[in-house]
C-alpha cells in the first residue's frame, strides 16, 4: 500500500465513523449554516474566522459539536478543511482574490498530510488550482498524494423555506479519484443527494453557469418590464401566463436590481477569465452593463416623479434585504439606492423588519409621523411582514418593483 492509499483509508474510516473533525474556514453566512448541518449530523465542527464577532456569536449559541475560534492556526487540527470565504470584486469589477489568497497562505503554513481540503467558494473554471492549490503545494506536500482536494460549490439560498443545504443536491469533484471519493463520502453523510462530476473544472463551471443563467434571466425580465410599462401591461401576469407551459419556460420576475453574495459578482470572474483566453462574451458583457445601469435608473425615475414638488426628495425604501423574509444584505440593492439618493441630493430612509441597521442607516418604523414626511415610497423587497397597504393612505407616489399592487391604481409606478 502506497502513502496516498494509506492516508485515504485512514480518512475514509474517520468519515464513515463520523470521527473526522471538520474545520470550516470562513464563519459567515455560508460557513455558519454549513457548520450547523455538519454538527447536527454528528461531526465535531470548528468554525474559523478572523472576525471575532462571528466566532463569539457561534460560541454564545452553545451548539452541540460546533465551536468557533479566531485562532486560525487551529485549522491544522481538522481532518477535513472546508473553505467558505467570499469571492469578492473591486469597485472596477475585477475579482478580489484576497480572501482566497489569505486562505492559501494559511494552508501553506498549517496543512498536514492526510487532510482533505474542500473549496465551496464560487470560481471560474481552473481557479481552484490557480488560486488555492498551486500556492500551497510544497516539495513534501503534493495534492492527491499527501493531501486531498475536493471542490463542491455552495448552493445555499437565503430565506428559502423549501430548499436547504441538506435537501439541495450537492455537486462534488476532486483533484483525483481518491480526492473525489473522499469528498463524495463526506457529503453523503450530511446531504440527501450527491452529484459526482468528472473534474473540478466541471464543478466550477456548473456553479458559475447556474448563477449566470439566473443573472441573465433577471436582467431580461427587467428589460421586459420597461417594455411592459410602456404598453400598460402587467408583466407579472404575463410571466404567470407563460409559466403555465409545462416545458421550455422558466419563470423569473423583474426587480430593482440584483443583490446577494454570488449572482451579481461571480460573472465578473468568468468575464475576466474569458478575456484572458480570447473569448468575447458579448451577451454577458451587455447584461452586466445593463445591470450596472438598472439601480441608477430606478433612482432617477424616483427623482423624476417628484421633480415638480422638490429637487431634494425624501425617498422611503421598503426592504433592503436581498430576499423576502431574509436578513441577508450582501450587495444590497436598497443600500446602493440609499447611497445614490444621498449623492443626488435627496434624503434616503428605509424600513425593514429583518434588517435593523445597514451602512449608516437605521430602519425607521412605519408610523404616521415617519410616513407623512416622505415624498415617495420605493418598494424593493416584498417582506410579508410589511403592511404595504398602509402606504396608500398617505397619497404619495409609490414605485412598486415587486408587483405588490398588481392592479392599476393612481400613484403606483413601475420602472
Amino acid at each position: 500500500m502506497n502513502m496516498s492509499s494509506g492516508l485515504f483509508q485512514t480518512l475514509m474510516g474517520k468519515i464513515e465513523s463520523k470521527k473526522a473533525i471538520i474545520g470550516i474556514l470562513g464563519a459567515g453566512f455560508v460557513g455558519y449554516n454549513l457548520g450547523l448541518l455538519t454538527s447536527k449530523k454528528g461531526f465535531t465542527t470548528l468554525g474559523l474566522d478572523k472576525d471575532l464577532s462571528k466566532t463569539r456569536a457561534i460560541e454564545e449559541k452553545k451548539i452541540p459539536h460546533f465551536h468557533a475560534t479566531n485562532d486560525l492556526s487551529q485549522i491544522g487540527s481538522a481532518d477535513i478543511i472546508i473553505i467558505t470565504v467570499p469571492t469578492l470584486i473591486y469597485e472596477d469589477k475585477h475579482p478580489n482574490l484576497k480572501p482566497l489568497e489569505d486562505a492559501a497562505a494559511l494552508l501553506k503554513k498549517h496543512l498536514k498530510k492526510g487532510q482533505l481540503v474542500i473549496l465551496e467558494s464560487t470560481l471560474a473554471p481552473g481557479m481552484t488550482k490557480e488560486v488555492l492549490i498551486d500556492p500551497i503545494c510544497r516539495d513534501h506536500m503534493q495534492p492527491g498524494v499527501d493531501f486531498f482536494v475536493g471542490y463542491s460549490p455552495e448552493r445555499i439560498d437565503p430565506g428559502n423555506p423549501t430548499y436547504t443545504i441538506e435537501n439541495t443536491p450537492k455537486i462534488v469533484s476532486g483533484w483525483n479519484d481518491l480526492s473525489r471519493l473522499l469528498t463524495k463520502a463526506f457529503y453523503e453523510k450530511i446531504v440527501d443527494q450527491v452529484v459526482s462530476v468528472s473534474s473540478i473544472e466541471v464543478a466550477e463551471f456548473a456553479k458559475m453557469l447556474e448563477n449566470i443563467v439566473r443573472f441573465m434571466m433577471i436582467n431580461l425580465m427587467n428589460e421586459m418590464e420597461s417594455y411592459a410599462v410602456k404598453k400598460k401591461i402587467n408583466l407579472w401576469e404575463v410571466i404567470d401566463a407563460a409559466a403555465t407551459k409545462p416545458f421550455g419556460f422558466f419563470p423569473c420576475y423583474p426587480s430593482a436590481g440584483i443583490g446577494g453574495h454570488c449572482i451579481p459578482v461571480n460573472l465578473y470572474y468568468l468575464l475576466e477569465d474569458a478575456d484572458k483566453i480570447g473569448i468575447n462574451c458579448a451577451i454577458l458583457k451587455e447584461a452586466a452593463s445593463f445591470h450596472e445601469r438598472r439601480i441608477a435608473s430606478v433612482v432617477d425615475r424616483a427623482f423624476e416623479i417628484v421633480k415638480d414638488k422638490t429637487a431634494h426628495p425624501r425617498i422611503f425604501i421598503l426592504g433592503v434585504a436581498i430576499k423576502p423574509e431574509s436578513t441577508n444584505t450582501a450587495e444590497s440593492v436598497g443600500l446602493k439606492m440609499l447611497r445614490l439618493i444621498e449623492k443626488k441630493g435627496g434624503k434616503g430612509a428605509y424600513h425593514d423588519p429583518f434588517v435593523p441597521q445597514i451602512g449608516t442607516w437605521t430602519s425607521l418604523p412605519m408610523t404616521k409621523e415617519v410616513l407623512e414626511k416622505q415624498d415617495l415610497f420605493l418598494i424593493i423587497t416584498d417582506h410579508k411582514e410589511i403592511d404595504f397597504l398602509k402606504l396608500l393612505a398617505f397619497h404619495k407616489p409609490i414605485i412598486d418593483t415587486k408587483n405588490v399592487f398588481p392592479k392599476e391604481e393612481n400613484g403606483i409606478y413601475r420602472v
